[in-house]
C-alpha cells in the first residue's frame, strides 16, 4: 500500500461509486496535488473502515467516509491547513 502514496494526496477508493471526479476537481482548483487509487480488496478496505479513504502526503489517514462530504472544497482547505 505504501507504494500507492505519492508527492501529494491519495483519494484511496474501495467500491465506492465513482465519487473522484468531485474530489479531483476540488483538488485541481485548490492546486493540490490529488492521485486517486481504486482498489477493490475487501480486506484492505476493511483495514481503513470506509469506502473513501484521503491519505496525506506523509502517509497519515487525513480523512475517510463512505461517501464524499457535502463540501469537498472546504474538506481540503481543512486537511491543507488553508
Amino acid at each position: 500500500m505504501l507504494d500507492l502514496f505519492s508527492h501529494g494526496f491519495t483519494l484511496l477508493c474501495f467500491g465506492a461509486p465513482d465519487h473522484s471526479k468531485r474530489f479531483q476537481s476540488a483538488a485541481t482548483a485548490r492546486r493540490i496535488p490529488l492521485d486517486i487509487v481504486q482498489i477493490d480488496d475487501a480486506a484492505i478496505a476493511k483495514l481503513y473502515e470506509g469506502k473513501l479513504v484521503l491519505v496525506r502526503p506523509d502517509g497519515h489517514v487525513a480523512w475517510r467516509g463512505n461517501a464524499p462530504p457535502r463540501e469537498v472544497g472546504a474538506l481540503l482547505a481543512r486537511v491543507t491547513g488553508s
